[in-house]
């Protein structure tokens, strides 16, 4: 479908759509979006991405941030988002930059981007089991996802190729445990490829759009 033409999920319209920021993009779109991505060229998942220094020192500033720091961190978040452009944490990231910028429509885009990525990982499987897990295309989203559910990773673990086990801070009656499969990232693993994990980049917890902008 990705492939063809003629089809509503043909990957170069869906992709300029998304960056465009088209908010009409359905559930079902993002889907072939998100997935449809590990079969792009520009899909490189185990390259060193050191961007985010950056803007972690930007962040961890004592101070309020000022416009040109809240600007810098644009310019960090779009390089990191050529990296990979459905990255929860970035698109988190610029959902609050905009909304400290008062700019409310790019603010909801990233919002909107943020949402919908977090809700096709999270549909991919229930996460509950090893034999159901979500499906992500990058080591950091798995974090990213638990984030958004508003709960804390106490270990990670690889328990097979293509499975890895997150044991999470116990919460009432919340399920402690989540599967997530990583398998794509490996489709393109170099013959030289010291297989281990990225170190794990910034985070800060998610946000809803502010409405008073």
């Amino acid at each position: 479908e990705i492939e063809n033409p003629q089809s509503q999920y043909f990957y170069p319209n869906l992709m300029a759509r998304y960056e465009l920021g088209d908010t009409t993009l359905t559930l079902d779109e993002f889907h072939y979006l998100y997935y449809g991505f590990a079969y792009s060229p520009k899909y490189n998942p185990l390259e060193a991405n050191e961007l985010s220094d950056s803007a972690l020192m930007v962040l961890q500033k004592n101070t309020p941030l000022t416009k040109d720091e809240l600007h810098n961190l644009i310019v960090y978040a779009k390089r990191e988002l050529e990296f990979d452009p459905f990255s929860p944490r970035t698109l988190n990231l610029l959902t609050y930059v905009y909304g400290e910028l008062g700019d409310s429509v790019n603010e909801y885009r990233n919002f909107f981007k943020m949402r919908m990525v977090i809700a096709v990982i999270r549909m991919s499987g229930t996460g509950l089991k090893e034999q159901s897990p979500m499906h992500v295309l990058y080591f950091t989203h798995p974090v990213d996802v638990i984030a958004s559910m508003k709960r804390q990773v106490v270990k990670r673990t690889v328990v097979s190729r293509s499975c890895e086990h997150i044991q999470l801070y116990p919460q009432g009656s919340l399920p402690k445990n989540m599967y997530f499969d990583f398998s794509r990232v490996y489709w393109k693993k170099p013959s030289n490829y010291d297989q281990k994990k990225p170190r794990q980049p910034m985070r800060f917890n998610y946000m809803q759009p502010n409405k008073n902008n």
